[in-house]
This record gives structure tokens, C-alpha cells and sequence, in this order.
């Protein structure tokens, strides 16, 4: 139970009488007013005490995983809340001593019991959107000389591993350590633009950002459309030398290194065209989607294989 220093409304009344022997329905206005006040003091008394209390309790033990100040913040709400509810419910005069006595004994109960159980969630403190990112491991991103041959599949695998987790301190990782493997042309790039490129960058990390680095080093290392284009088309399956898988990935990464990749009905139009002449017909324009030309070539190449009489493979 709570102590407060106006000791003589703590003293158990009748509700029916005062300590002068007046009855309460003959008190005047004036009283009523005056008690009022005397209970409204004997709230905020109450309220003052109860955060004190809530706040001296070991906060390790049940809420480990919550920050202190966020702590101390749910306990100021639960108690000006419950005191709130309080008013409302027993409006002075009609709440007695022992009422509020009672009354600030149960909002201690309450509110260590909702700390314990049930804590009060802020509005706005809410969980990470993400799960925290496990060490970052540098072996993780591949190295990249400036070849513009193998620029696309170098930007696609580091596109992965940065977006391997939402966790912003795993990509701030990755950019901190993707300077390390940029060597030959590619790391003349950088001396040259690194610097620049942070000054460009909305970023306030002490890096520019991934979008900003990658558009700048497509200026730099992707072929241009057109020829970007004619190298891809000029990739056709040759039986003796390549597999179907080889032949629709290689030829495909020209595709995508693009800036503009063709669209899905001309790039099966491509891959049909890069066939042996002989084999194009089994491939039939009715086709729309990927999946099916894959599963077509895949699934064929071995009667084809036994066909030519070549039975050689990657």
C-alpha cells in the first residue's frame, strides 16, 4: 500500500459522516469542492509513488530484450492511465478514503503485473523489420578486373549477396568491403570515382550507396546496347561442343546485360534462331514462355545427341 502525506484521508470514514460528526449529504458545496481537491492531491501523490516503485523494480529480469528508456516510458503511460481510469470512475465526493487507499493499491498490483506479463507496447515501437544479419564473410563477393565481358554476371552475383538480408548493416558491409575486390581496370575506376561518387550519393553512411555505384560503373563496363545485342545473337549450339544448358545461359547473360532487355516472345524467337537448323522445327513458335523452351532442349538433347551420332557433352 502507498503512503501519502495527507494522512487524514487515509483514515477509514463513513461514507455517511466526517470526522467533525456532519453527515456527508448536509455538506455544502464549498466542502465538496474542498474534498475534491484533497483527493485530486492524493492522486497525483499516488501516481508520483507508483512510477517511483515500478521503476526500482529489477527490469532485467523480465524485460531483457527491451531498452531501459522504453522501460520507464510504459510505465509513466500505465500509470497516468490507470490514474485517469480512476477518476472517472469514483468522481470525488463520492470516492472515500478507503476507496483511494484501495484504489492505489490496485493499480500497484495491476501495473507491476502487466510490466511482468503483459508489457504496453508504445505506439510506434515497433519490432525490426528485418532479422539481424550474421557476420559478414568477404569470400562471399566475387572479384572483377573491369572486363566487360563479364561485368552482367559479376553485378548480378553482388547484386545477390547485398540483397541477402533487409538488415541495413550487412549492406553497409558489403559496399565497405566491395572496393577489396575490385582489381585492373575496375579498381583504376574507383581511385578515379570512389570519392565522387560518395559526394553524389544520399547516403549518410561514408560510402556512396549501391544504386549509385552500380549505375556508375554500367557507364563504365557495359557494352553498349547494339553491341551488347549483335555478341548475343551471334552465340548458336554447336552439338559437339556445348550442352543445351550451356548454350541457353551463355546466351541469355548477353540478353540481360543489356540495359533493355528484349522482351520473353523475342528472346525465344533469339534462342530459336541460335539453334542447328536442323532442330529449329522442333521448337514451334506456339511456344510463349521459357520454362517450356528449357524443358523442350533439355529433355530432347539426348535423342538429338544419339540422332547426330555425337555423344559428347560439356
Amino acid at each position: 500500500m502507498f503512503q501519502g502525506s495527507d494522512d487524514v484521508l487515509l483514515t477509514p470514514q463513513s461514507e455517511d459522516s466526517c470526522s467533525d460528526g456532519t453527515t456527508t449529504g448536509n455538506m455544502d458545496e464549498t466542502a465538496h469542492e474542498e474534498q475534491h481537491h484533497r483527493l485530486c492531491k492524493v492522486f497525483e501523490e499516488r501516481r508520483a509513488a507508483l512510477i517511483a516503485s515500478l521503476e526500482a523494480l529489477d527490469m532485467s529480469a523480465t524485460r531483457a530484450n527491451e531498452p531501459r528508456d522504453l522501460v520507464k516510458s510504459n510505465i509513466h503511460v500505465l500509470a497516468s492511465e490507470t490514474i485517469d481510469t480512476l477518476k472517472k470512475k469514483f468522481p470525488p465526493p463520492s470516492l472515500t478514503s478507503m476507496e483511494v487507499v484501495d484504489a492505489a493499491t490496485g493499480i500497484n498490483a495491476t501495473a507491476n503485473r502487466e510490466i511482468a506479463e503483459s508489457p504496453v507496447k508504445l505506439p510506434g515501437a515497433e519490432e525490426p523489420a528485418f532479422d539481424p544479419a550474421p557476420a559478414f564473410n568477404l569470400e562471399l563477393l566475387s572479384s572483377f578486373d573491369g572486363n566487360k565481358d563479364e561485368y552482367g554476371t559479376w553485378e548480378a552475383k553482388t547484386e545477390i549477396v547485398m540483397n541477402a538480408y533487409a538488415d541495413p548493416a550487412w549492406q553497409a558491409a558489403v559496399l565497405t568491403a566491395l572496393p577489396c575486390k575490385l582489381k585492373g581496370d575496375a579498381a583504376s575506376w574507383l581511385v578515379v570515382r570512389w570519392k565522387a561518387l560518395q559526394k553524389k550519393s544520399a547516403s549518410s553512411l561514408h560510402h556512396p550507396s549501391w544504386e549509385t555505384v552500380r549505375d556508375d560503373m554500367r557507364r563504365y563496363f557495359r557494352r553498349p546496347e547494339e553491341e551488347a545485342e549483335e555478341l548475343a545473337d551471334g552465340i548458336e549450339w554447336d552439338l559437339e561442343k556445348h550442352s543445351a544448358t550451356t548454350y541457353l545461359t551463355t546466351k541469355l547473360a548477353g540478353y540481360y546485360s543489356m540495359h533493355e532487355c528484349p522482351s520473353e516472345e523475342r528472346l525465344i524467337a533469339k534462342l530459336r534462331a541460335g539453334m542447328p537448323e536442323d532442330l529449329q522445327r522442333y521448337v514451334p513458335t506456339s511456344i510463349k514462355k521459357f520454362d517450356e523452351v528449357f524443358d523442350l532442349l533439355i529433355g530432347q538433347e539426348p535423342i538429338w545427341r544419339r540422332t547426330s551420332g555425337d555423344g559428347q557433352e560439356d
